[in-house]
């Protein structure tokens, strides 16, 4: 199980607090050091947001350093996850182009000696459940990826779990007679590395929230793959033909804390 370091109220003071502070880091060793000695076919790494300079930030780089672990330790692909987001525009090249999540998060591991014929890349997606769907149609379903590890953070764990064993069980097509593809999902958690204690609890929140909806999205969503992919691509902000208006910049001096976690 994944517990949250966030939004433990009262309990985050005092004795109790650092209690369960020690505890989660153990949570997160331990389940790292089982993760070792595992097969998997790939990492899957989430999308997690970039700074103004194009750059994973710093708790993505914790995701991103776990995969190599992994990849070093014998995994053969990582599956890097997301075109950007719709929270802000996306940081752009020196020539004027869009610098894509995936790509990024690609970089930041070829730097580190991941050789890139290892990399499948994303880059379509805009948000979690996007990750999800477009992760198991375009990459894990066609190549045969059956065997997943899925890497985030601790404030994202428990929407990212919930979203991804849901799409990944759905039903393959809308035919008559079909059933989901044999799919094996481990998932793990990573610290919230370089995230302020503001920027944190404001994005738990937002975490809990997203959570409720989409406990209401599943439910107006048949349980095969045809069904999610018209809501995402007719009903989905992010996706459909008229979808999201860009948010204008903030007007005040001080950045948005939930918009900083993007």
């Amino acid at each position: 199980m994944v517990f949250p370091k966030e939004g433990w109220g009262d309990a985050s003071e005092g004795f109790l607090g650092l209690f369960l502070h020690d505890f989660l880091d153990f949570v997160v060793q331990l389940a790292g050091s089982r993760l070792l000695g595992m097969e998997f076919d790939a990492v899957v790494v989430p999308g997690g947001g970039l700074d103004d300079r194009g750059h994973p930030h710093p708790w993505v780089c914790a995701r991103l350093d776990c995969c190599i672990d992994l990849l070093r330790g014998g995994v053969r692909f990582a599956v890097l996850l997301s075109r950007g987001t719709t929270h802000r525009p996306p940081p752009l090249e020196s020539n004027g182009f869009a610098i894509d999540e995936s790509w990024a998060s690609a970089r930041y591991l070829m730097e580190r000696g991941i050789e890139a014929d290892r990399l499948l890349l994303d880059r379509w997606s805009l948000d979690t459940i996007g990750n999800a769907a477009f992760a198991r149609l375009m990459i894990c379903e066609p190549l045969g990826l059956r065997r997943l590890v899925v890497v985030t953070n601790e404030f994202h764990m428990l929407r990212c779990r919930d979203i991804f064993e849901w799409v990944f069980h759905l039903d393959s097509s809308n035919g008559p007679h079909t059933s989901s593809s044999s799919y094996t999902l481990h998932f793990q958690p990573v610290p919230n590395a370089g995230m302020d204690e503001d920027v944190a609890k404001a994005r738990s929140t937002k975490e809990l929230d997203s959570i409720s909806s989409f406990q209401n999205t599943k439910r107006s969503i048949h349980s095969h793959m045809g069904s999610l992919m018209e809501f995402l691509l007719t009903h989905h902000q992010a996706y459909k033909a008229q979808g999201v208006i860009p948010r204008p910049p903030s007007s005040s001096s001080t950045p948005d804390p939930l918009l900083k976690s993007y």
